[in-house]
């Protein structure tokens, strides 16, 4: 499943980032610091880590972002001579001056490039006298693998806001969708004028507060392909797609549940459940239709939302 980081409080950042430094990188010792004077460390560790070759006084800083496109290579995160990064060197060049620094790690929500990761660690070595290997940047994308490989590690820390019902959305989902649009070429297989077929979802459009304008929009533009992805499931050769297709079907009718019991209604959700699909996806990105698509046919199908009584 991918997390959605960026709804985050900072300080919920920040538990999230002492989980992953004390479960995987560095180890139990690791010390959180309050807020309040600010020396440029949020975290602390002494000792060995899988990190670094050496034993060590390991500062930790996390920064996060509120962007979904943001990345380590952003003017006011790096460049800029007011940016993020070069606010913080004076007080990393004390830290090392005065030998209570041996290692920096920085974690940030954002996007990080070999080619960003290489200028900003080039950067803060040449300001501060850190040894570039002495430095590690930790971007989304790792914090996302460490996600994956430790699902339990949300709950353990008390992070709830990567159980946002809409902030997290299954990986799964993308590869049912992906081999489905390698054996159907669904957006031009259906003739421009053929006519949409006939629904009937009254109650259920009732009870999950879908207005009739987003239901017509079904109808108009994905109902004509339904018959094609109820085909592709059923068949015996696509078995593993459909019990992948029904886990992540179930992960999301969860979070669609604990919305409407706040008193959302189904446009709304429907809505932000692609918005969050989409969200740093780079295939479904490239396939928007067929996406919505498939979320279209999920609540349909009664997949998704209260069901039909």
């Amino acid at each position: 499943m991918t997390h959605d980081l960026t709804n985050m409080y900072n300080d919920k950042f920040e538990d999230l980032v002492i989980g992953i430094c004390t479960d995987i990188l560095l180890g139990v010792g690791v010390q959180r610091f309050s807020s309040g004077k600010d020396r440029g460390i949020d975290a602390k560790y002494v000792g060995k880590s899988k990190l670094f070759t050496n034993e060590g006084q390991h500062i930790i800083q996390a920064k996060h972002s509120n962007s979904p496109i943001s990345s380590f290579s952003d003017n006011d995160f790096f460049r800029n001579q007011n940016s993020v990064i070069n606010c913080e060197i004076p007080k990393i060049k004390k830290l090392f001056d005065d030998k209570e620094l041996d290692f920096y790690i920085l974690f940030s929500n954002r996007k990080l490039t070999a080619g960003s990761s290489i200028d900003v660690t080039n950067h803060i070595s040449i300001e501060t006298g850190i040894p570039k290997q002495s430095i590690k940047l930790i971007g989304v994308e790792d914090i996302h693998e460490y996600l994956r490989n430790n699902p339990n590690l949300p709950n353990k820390y008390n992070i709830d806001d990567l159980y946002s019902p809409l902030g997290v959305v299954p990986d799964e989902l993308t590869n049912v969708v992906e081999a489905f649009s390698k054996v159907f070429n669904l957006l031009n297989q259906a003739s421009e004028d053929q006519s949409p077929k006939a629904i009937r979802l009254d109650n259920k459009n009732l009870i999950n507060k879908l207005s009739s304008e987003y239901f017509n929009y079904i109808t108009q533009n994905s109902l004509c392909y339904f018959d094609s992805i109820e085909t592709y499931l059923r068949d015996p050769l696509n078995l593993p797609h459909k019990m992948t297709y029904l886990d992540s079907t179930g992960h999301l009718q969860s979070r669609v549940l604990a919305e409407l019991s706040k008193g959302k209604n189904m446009d709304e959700i429907l809505n932000a459940l692609y918005e969050n699909l989409l969200n740093g996806n780079s295939f479904l990105m490239s396939n928007k239709r067929l996406t919505r698509i498939f979320l279209h046919f999920m609540y349909c199908s009664c997949d998704i939302g209260k069901k039909d009584a």
